[in-house]
């Protein structure tokens, strides 16, 4: 009787079946709902993983590596302050300087903190060779880091480089001191105070000889600082270590022209004439663009008393660098000996022409040292080196000094006649206003 229904009224079982079904839908909708939040936190899950991934990549260095992870986490958080921080840093990691840039305002923008955004931004300026633009905002760097007692080493190195690119020496100096307290063990916080002190034209080379020795017993790998101390073994009579020296580079790298070029040069100190040879003619071989083989292989033909195979030599490097005064020098010699008077006359008169030349740049450069923020040496150092085929170089020096020194008419005249040159009309017109040309 307990299972009869008819006893029960019809109401009743109509009520029972609408709660029933409400009952059904509403359990459907929690499933729902569970099913949504369960993607969801999968969802977050999943973009979590891929950001991790992509900062563990970056900072590891693995830019092109870090890809896929960051692609992941930028097409589902596209407005992440932090997303767009970690493109930018990977994009300067695979040298797209511009783009890491673009990058790191993007995040400043978003509310990255803009403490991380300018030690970014002023540490790829000065690896894209923006150093006027970089210099101040290293400076501004370097300055909080004392301030707060949380020194960067990084940012050390950047600023030392953008010094001594501009020839500011002493500021280098105190910045590379700096450096070595803060990262006691990088060599190349010691190479660096090594090449400021051999810029020096006080500086012994037993000072150099201690420096550029510290720089290998901390990294043996070091091999522009092993390079260096060959080569003042080399000038001091250390013959036997400056092979040492040279044979470790070799040992790792047998066709480096330094390395080669070195090791002849101990040969013939030694007396080894044909081992000295062997040496100069690997060079050659394997730098053909070099005119400093060429020009060693020339010397040791005239040590032999071989001079018209010495002339071949000398020749060769002169087609190579008609600009280096010594190759002119040691081809009027032998020209001499050939008894070939007139054409040896004219290479004299070429080497004091370049000689000269040479010590104008020497005398500039040395203005420079002393007086790098000094805008008429700065043009002059522009000005020289565009008129003796070194434009690129000259450019940056005449920009360096129009950002400097934006009212410096003879700069921007220098700007104009280049621009004007190269057929670029509306920048050689700019720098005319900006000279007061109208």
């Amino acid at each position: 009787m307990g299972n009869d229904r008819s006893a029960i009224p019809a109401a009743s079982r109509k009520r029972a079946r609408r709660l029933g079904w409400r009952a059904v839908l509403a359990g459907a909708f929690v499933l729902v709902a569970l099913g949504g939040l369960g993607f969801k936190l999968w969802e977050a899950r999943a973009i979590h993983a891929a950001a991790r991934d992509a900062k563990r990549l970056i900072e590891a260095g693995a830019f092109q590596e870090a890809g896929a992870s960051l692609d992941r986490w930028l097409a589902a958080r596209p407005d992440d302050a932090e997303a767009r921080f970690f493109a930018a840093r990977r994009a300067i990691g695979l040298q797209r300087f511009d783009d890491g840039l673009r990058g790191l305002q993007s995040a400043r923008k978003l509310g990255y903190p803009a403490a991380a955004v300018d030690r970014e931004q002023g540490l790829v300026l000065a690896r894209a060779g923006r150093l006027a633009d970089a210099e101040p905002i290293l400076q501004k760097l370097f300055r909080q880091a004392g301030a707060t007692g949380q020194r960067d080493a990084e940012v050390d190195e950047a600023l030392a480089r953008c010094y001594i690119e501009t020839f500011q020496l002493r500021a280098a100096e105190a910045v590379v001191k700096q450096w070595i307290v803060d990262a006691p063990d990088d060599a190349r916080a010691y190479y660096w105070k090594a090449d400021i002190d051999r810029r020096k034209t006080d500086t012994t080379q037993d000072v150099l000889i201690a420096g550029y020795e510290q720089v290998v017993r901390l990294d043996p790998r070091h091999e522009k600082g092993r390079l260096a101390l060959a080569e003042l073994y080399l000038q001091t009579h250390r013959y036997d270590d400056a092979a040492s020296q040279y044979e470790v580079v070799r040992a790792s790298r047998p066709d480096d022209v330094e390395a080669l070029l070195g090791l002849g040069r101990v040969a013939v100190e030694r007396g080894e004439d044909d081992e000295a040879a062997r040496c100069f003619d690997r060079a050659a071989d394997v730098a053909p663009n070099d005119f400093r083989p060429l020009s060693e292989r020339g010397k040791l033909e005239m040590k032999r008393g071989r001079f018209r195979p010495a002339l071949g030599f000398f020749d060769r490097a002169v087609a190579l660098d008609a600009d280096e005064p010594e190759v002119h020098y040691q081809r009027s010699l032998v020209l001499t000996w050939l008894g070939r008077a007139d054409e040896a006359k004219k290479e004299t008169e070429e080497t004091t022409r370049l000689q000269k030349q040479k010590a104008e740049i020497d005398a500039i450069l040395d203005d420079l040292r002393k007086s790098p923020k000094d805008a008429s040496i700065q043009y002059a150092a522009a000005r020289w080196l565009i008129e003796h085929g070194h434009p690129e170089e000259g450019l940056r020096w005449a920009e360096k000094n129009v950002r400097e020194h934006p009212t410096h008419a003879k700069t921007h005249h220098l700007l104009a006649d280049y621009y004007q040159r190269r057929g670029d009309a509306g920048l050689a017109n700019f720098h005319k206003l900006q000279a007061g040309e109208r």
